[in-house]
């Protein structure tokens, strides 16, 4: 069988300020058969979100203007059925608590990350929406 034929209808939404670790994860997502939209940022992530659908974002904690878990916070006004995945190099208390109290940031993976684990909880997260 095809292992890729679900993919083929999901879109993610990678929010990251860093050009080199969205063309990264995008180039990952893509090889599964994924299609992605690449952002610099929560402002601009929001401004996609109000003309396209998208499965999941993953998206970066520590980003210059909107942080994450701020972009989190009005991702899901925009879009409360997307699930958001957190990348992060390193997230302290204090965010992780915030991070708890948002419904829609439903996983985080610490910078460095084994692509086979990025893509193991992007295939949990989409197929959990995928009903």
């Amino acid at each position: 069988g095809d292992s890729k034929s679900g993919a083929q209808k999901h879109k993610v939404l990678v929010v990251d300020d860093d050009a080199s670790v969205r063309a990264v994860v995008a180039a990952h997502l893509e090889e599964e058969g994924y299609k992605t939209d690449c952002v610099e940022s929560g402002e601009a992530a929001l401004k996609k979100l109000s003309v396209a659908h998208y499965s999941l974002a993953i998206m970066d904690v520590k980003m210059s203007g909107m942080n994450g878990v701020k972009a989190a916070v009005a991702f899901s006004e925009a879009s409360p059925e997307l699930p958001v995945l957190v990348l992060s190099g390193y997230i302290d208390d204090a965010a992780h608590a915030e991070m708890e109290t948002q419904p829609n940031i439903k996983g985080w993976i610490s910078k460095p990350y084994e692509s086979t684990q990025l893509l193991r909880m992007v295939r949990r997260l989409v197929e959990s929406t995928a009903e």
